[in-house]
């Protein structure tokens, strides 16, 4: 029981990912796809997303929201496959760089392949 509360704690304290570890080393938020290619290779799949994205709302003087901002710049998010006994990775990329990086479940490469 006191293993069980303490791997939930730990997880719970762990928080989302803030690099990602690949066979050419680490990369994190802010370095650039140069850098990621270099380290992880070619990504599995790349999804472009180009429709607007919604940055916040602008408020009158009363503190009412009356508009939307959005912000029309296409990014992409870049899936890393590490196979079955990794998780899937998923990367967003703004520009040329890393913006976000987050685990998305257990990979699906039937070799436990993907580390370049």
């Amino acid at each position: 029981m006191r293993r069980s509360v303490t791997l939930l704690l730990c997880l719970v304290a762990a928080g989302p990912a803030q690099a990602l570890r690949c066979d050419g080393g680490i990369v994190s938020r802010g370095d650039d796809t140069y850098e990621l290619l270099a380290k992880c290779g070619e990504p599995s799949y790349i999804r472009r997303v180009e429709g607007p994205i919604v940055t916040g709302r602008v408020y009158d003087f009363f503190g009412n929201g009356y508009a939307t901002e959005y912000l029309d710049t296409p990014y992409e998010v870049w899936y890393y496959d590490f196979g079955p006994r990794r998780l899937l990775m998923k990367i967003t990329v703004r520009g040329d760089r890393i913006t976000r990086i987050e685990g998305s479940g257990y990979g699906y490469r039937g070799d436990g392949g993907g580390e370049r």
